[in-house]
């Protein structure tokens, strides 16, 4: 089947909640397979029975009690061969990076988890990590709290619901691998979270580490020692992640040609283009395209 023919979905938030919230949770009893989609939210999945198959970028899963996915957006996965899945998904507005939760970029637990993982080149967007009885307990307890609220006015809900979101997040970073959680002592300078809030708001910008600097007013050497002591990576390879993380998306919900995905996200040059999402995602763009497509063939094979 050519690539114009594809179907490929990107779950929008208007299309799950409601409009008026930036973050929301559902339960979902006895989910049935969804096919390959990415999203242009934050998603965290948290499974409470069942199975299925879950594919991913990182492989294919099979998911049990406990499991905790979180999915930046550009991050990909399906559902398939489910088998009495229940689980829960909180989700949030990515705007909420760049503004109110933007200082969690200097937080060890936090920061690991929503920003030095994640965007790691390894991890391809997506983080993985399992929560004991008790703690699983805790979060149904405040997503279920949070589900309460969707109903309610959200100027006068949206404090409530962000609490929430935080104490739902702390414990998730509680439980992050020993490995992935940077140290308690890493710098934190306000340039490196309006650095992340510039990067965030203008992806496709110019950027050259001296007008980045400049922007946060800071000299940029020691700039660049902020920020990578900070988010575990220096800003130049900062915005190529996310540059990639938004060409992917492109790639899975476009036909446009792969060169013109590439001046969309900021890099004209098809060929440094291919370096840089390579380096990211490890097979170069087209061959990305052709993977997730395979995927949808497989489930429209199955269907």
């Amino acid at each position: 089947m050519a690539v114009k023919d594809k179907q490929i979905d990107q779950a929008k938030w208007d299309h799950f909640f409601s409009s008026r919230n930036r973050i929301e949770a559902n339960y979902v009893a006895s989910h049935p397979n969804y096919p390959a989609h990415d999203h242009t939210f934050i998603e965290i999945q948290m499974v409470v029975g069942g199975t299925c198959l879950q594919h991913t970028s990182h492989g294919t899963i099979r998911p049990v009690t406990g499991d905790v996915f979180l999915f930046r957006p550009g991050a990909w996965h399906s559902l398939k061969d489910v088998d009495g899945l229940n689980l829960y998904n909180c989700c949030f507005d990515s705007s909420l990076l760049a503004q109110e939760l933007s200082w969690t970029v200097n937080h060890p637990l936090l920061g690991s988890l929503l920003w030095f993982v994640p965007l790691s080149p390894e991890q391809h967007s997506l983080v993985t990590l399992h929560l004991p009885s008790h703690e699983l307990r805790r979060c149904r307890q405040l997503l279920d709290n949070l589900r309460r609220l969707a109903n309610k006015n959200p100027a006068e809900a949206f404090a409530d619901e962000l609490g929430l979101l935080i104490q739902f997040l702390g414990v998730l970073g509680r439980h992050l691998p020993k490995e992935h959680i940077r140290s308690a002592t890493s710098g934190r300078h306000p340039a490196v979270a309006q650095a992340i809030q510039l990067i965030e708001a203008h992806p496709a910008e110019q950027w050259t580490l001296s007008k980045l600097a400049s922007r946060v007013h800071v000299e940029p050497t020691y700039f660049v020692r902020l920020f990578h002591k900070t988010v575990g990576v220096p800003p130049i390879t900062y915005i190529a992640g996310r540059r990639a993380e938004l060409a992917a998306a492109l790639l899975r919900r476009t036909t446009a040609p792969v060169s013109e995905i590439g001046a969309i996200v900021g890099w004209p040059d098809p060929n440094h283009f291919s370096r840089r999402f390579r380096h990211k995602f490890g097979v170069s763009p087209t061959h990305y395209r052709q993977r997730f497509l395979s995927v949808v063939d497989d489930q429209h094979d199955s269907n």
